[in-house]
């Protein structure tokens, strides 16, 4: 019996195979020119968007952390000021 007369004789079709799983092709990398305005040197980062080349050379050179209340008092005695990031 072939595969349409099963499928009316109350039969089931065979599931479709599944289709490949193909991972996306990464974006094109380049080669952007990060200078700054604080003297530092400019670097030649390859990187895929020029957010990321950035992020990269400021990942390197800068570091982000939350002040307990002790060393904000210390650094807003010292002279630091708050500042908004909007």
């Amino acid at each position: 019996m072939n595969m349409i007369a099963k499928i009316f004789a109350g039969g089931t079709a065979p599931a479709p195979a599944p289709e490949p799983v193909v991972a996306p092709k990464p974006a094109a990398k380049r080669i952007y020119e990060v200078g700054n305005s604080v003297g530092l040197p400019i670097r030649l980062v390859k990187a895929q968007s020029r957010a990321q080349a950035i992020s990269h050379v400021i990942g390197s050179a800068f570091a982000a952390d939350i002040p307990g209340q002790d060393r904000l008092v210390e650094l807003i005695t010292q002279g630091c000021v708050v500042e908004d990031s909007l």
